[in-house]
């Protein structure tokens, strides 16, 4: 029996939807925005993720069902921050958090992988459009995600990893994701740093020196929610100069 379809025409988005995916706009407490992204917001999400697949038929060759799920909810979430009150919704909706940059001097790179497939269509796209001297990644998976699976498919495109954690408490511990990075990854080039903020500033500060006459690219990813704490953070420290 095949997956029963979700009926069309329901409605996902209530008035408390919005009113959460609005505060959750306008906070910059990033506990509190993980509290409402989990009690108001992921649900919803999920639901119309399910339907667009159901109704449109996406095909899908190299992932499951909850795979492509998974990305259309990552669509979702790293545009929240463009969501428009009333009709506009996600209209103006593109995709940043895809290999987004977001910073110059030194270039700074977000992108949302978060499995192996969206890890290999990320390292692809590093080869194909760079050439950075030296990779610094800055990396924070969550728990229930094939880590090892990510850094199989970028270990030949990044030449050090900063491995770290969201403040979501899905996301697995700094020290743990080490463990993982280490099957992958020569020991000598990882470094552990659990605050994303830190790890994101030691990252810049590696790159503005380095220690050869060379280009340096910073690339963030892992998750959806390091990439979106990791879009604040870096808005922050540009204000802050």
């Amino acid at each position: 029996m095949g997956r029963k379809k979700t009926k069309l025409g329901k409605v996902y988005f209530t008035q408390e939807t919005e009113d959460a995916i609005i505060k959750y706009n306008q906070s910059d407490d990033m506990e509190e925005r993980e509290n409402l992204y989990r009690e108001y917001i992921w649900a919803p999400f999920d639901k119309l993720a399910e339907n667009v697949i159901n109704r449109f038929k996406f095909p899908y060759m190299e992932g499951s069902f909850d795979d492509v799920k998974s990305e259309v909810v990552s669509f979702l979430v790293i545009n929240l921050h463009k969501y428009a009150a009333g009709k506009a919704g996600f209209a103006a909706a593109t995709s940043p958090g895809r290999f987004e940059i977001v910073h110059r001097e030194p270039t700074v790179i977000l992108d949302a992988a978060h499995n192996p497939h969206g890890a290999k269509t990320l390292a692809n796209t590093m080869q194909e459009e760079f050439t950075f001297g030296r990779v610094i990644a800055v990396v924070g998976v969550f728990a229930d995600k094939d880590a090892a699976g990510i850094f199989n498919e970028i270990k030949d495109v990044i030449d050090g990893v900063i491995v770290t954690q969201s403040s979501s408490p899905r996301a697995l511990p700094a020290n743990e994701l080490a463990k993982v990075a280490r099957a992958f990854i020569d020991n000598d080039r990882i470094f552990i740093e659990p605050d994303l903020r830190t790890a994101i500033e030691k990252a810049i500060a590696d790159a503005n020196h380095p220690m050869e006459e060379e280009s340096v690219g910073v690339l963030i990813t892992g998750s959806v929610i390091t990439v979106g704490e990791a879009r604040a953070i870096l808005k922050s420290l540009k204000e802050s100069k």
